[in-house]
């Protein structure tokens, strides 16, 4: 087989005020054709929403949830992208930086939190009892006189066997059906003892 002889490389083929233009303009790109900043803006503002919603759990509320869309629509970056996007991009309109959105959601969760204060919201994972009726002081004492004996129960039951499970009578077993074929091989046993 032959062997191709390396090529050599010469000079470059722009000249030298060509390549230091080329470095010292910005590494800016043109921007592509389909792109359209204001859709993209919008779309930025509601995954941001979405995200810090999801994150910090305020999806459980649906007074924190649409109050945080609704902040993300009195924005003033949502409505500039709204009405630019409404115009069909008749003036250009640049894409925030990543700054302005983190500014955006510093204000969402900060506006949030105020809310959250103002509602006293808090975590609904304790168990409550509501009951329509006032209760007498009396009942009051006599509940809580009542959990405390269970509590106490409990506790003695824990010392006497440490690996013993608090069943609640609220959860019952579900009992299962034997299957047609086992009956039936247990009936065929039963006879042939017999």
């Amino acid at each position: 087989k032959k062997r191709r002889a390396p090529q050599e490389e010469g000079p470059p083929d722009a000249t030298g005020e060509q390549i230091n233009e080329v470095l010292t303009a910005g590494s800016k790109l043109p921007a592509p054709a389909g792109y359209n900043a204001a859709k993209l803006t919008l779309e930025l503002l509601e995954s941001t929403t979405t995200q810090l919603v999801r994150r910090l759990g305020w999806f459980r509320d649906v007074r924190l949830r649409r109050a945080a869309e609704a902040f993300m629509r009195s924005s003033k970056l949502h409505q500039q992208a709204l009405a630019r996007s409404e115009s069909e991009g008749a003036h250009a309109y640049e894409k925030p930086t990543h700054a302005e959105m983190r500014a955006f959601e510093e204000e969402l969760q900060r506006h949030i939190e105020q809310l959250q204060l103002k509602m006293k919201v808090v975590p609904m994972n304790e168990k409550r009892e509501i009951k329509v009726k006032a209760m007498t002081p009396q009942a009051i004492a006599a509940r809580e006189k009542a959990k405390m004996q269970e509590l106490k129960a409990r506790a003695v039951e824990l010392e006497k066997k440490p690996r013993s499970v608090l069943k609640t009578s609220g959860v019952k077993k579900k009992k299962r059906r034997p299957a047609a074929g086992s009956t039936a091989a247990r009936a065929d046993e039963d006879m042939g003892d017999s």
